[in-house]
């Protein structure tokens, strides 16, 4: 039987990586009044070396440190939404989650008009397994910005962890309406429609995504298992083919494939089978009309 990569049969979605909006340029050297003067916050002035430290240490790809730079920046001064992003920035990167929802939850008990971080705050919540929050955080996202394509992806992924299929498929598609050109919107699209009794969808999406990114095996190897049990061994073989090609490696690509060439040889002779039994139906019917004729 036909087999997709590492076993999974539909693949499951694929996710995106962490989006560049977290990184946020801290603005520190211009806001602080000397020591003595008007304005001057002491706690600000104690997070504020901390903060510039994990903002270089980010940027040099040292997201562990930069994380617990930040969190002492934090815990000195918890209510400055810079540092509070910062660390949901590198919480991020390090994928811890309640880490970045606690920042998230705390900037918006500092500034509730901070409407944009809603989608990343339904990513935490989403990773939480806490979807029904994050389905929530996701729609006010939406409420605010209706053409956020991050938004509509990640409430895709949270209605397909909760098994909503149909509102899965349908946040798939508004997302690609703001990005068709994204071959993993097609992959996850069509795991959905899969796993929804599609196979005809699902197969249109895998061959979307194979061809905006022919040279993926993924997509190449997904488009061959779902023309495999649609029965289009010839398209499967040519699909499983490309795979093999893209990477040598994977065994169960070679498996696929030999097990799509099996089909397509004993589809092949099933239908010479059938060719020739009715060429030798027809050429009796004709032998017993030219009979009937000589008879007259």
């Amino acid at each position: 039987m036909s087999t997709l990569p590492s076993g999974n049969a539909p693949p499951a979605p694929g996710r995106l990586p962490a989006p560049a909006s977290l990184l946020v340029a801290l603005t520190l050297s211009c806001v602080q009044p000397a020591c003595g003067q008007p304005g001057y916050d002491p706690a600000f002035a104690a997070g504020a070396p901390h903060a510039k430290k994990a903002y270089t240490l980010f940027q040099a790809g040292k997201y562990a440190e930069a994380e617990k730079e930040y969190k002492i920046a934090v815990k000195h001064c918890p209510n400055n939404v810079e540092f509070q992003r910062g660390l949901a920035a590198a919480a991020t990167k390090t994928l811890h989650w309640q880490e970045v929802h606690d920042a998230y939850k705390k900037i918006i008990e500092v500034d509730g008009n901070k409407v944009e971080i809603l989608d990343e705050y339904g990513e935490a919540l989403y990773y939480l397994k806490r979807y029904d929050e994050a389905i929530d955080k996701l729609k006010r996202a939406l409420e605010f910005e209706s053409g956020n394509y991050a938004a509509h992806r990640r409430l895709a992924e949270v209605y397909t962890a909760k098994g909503s299929g149909l509102d899965a498929i349908a946040e798939y598609q508004q997302a690609i309406t703001l990005k068709p050109d994204d071959p993993t919107l097609y992959y996850n699209l069509a795991g959905v429609q899969w796993r929804s009794t599609d196979p005809v969808g699902a197969l249109e999406s895998y061959r979307k995504a194979a061809d905006l990114k022919p040279d993926e095996a993924v997509y190449q190897a997904a488009l061959g298992y779902a023309l495999y049990h649609n029965k289009d061994y010839d398209g499967a073989v040519e699909a499983y083919k490309r795979a093999c090609q893209l990477n040598i490696k994977e065994q169960s690509y070679q498996q696929a494939y030999q097990s799509a060439l099996y089909q397509q040889q004993a589809q092949r002779q099933r239908a010479e089978e059938e060719a020739r039994r009715k060429a030798a139906e027809k050429a009796a019917a004709d032998a017993a009309r030219a009979a009937a004729r000589r008879g007259r």
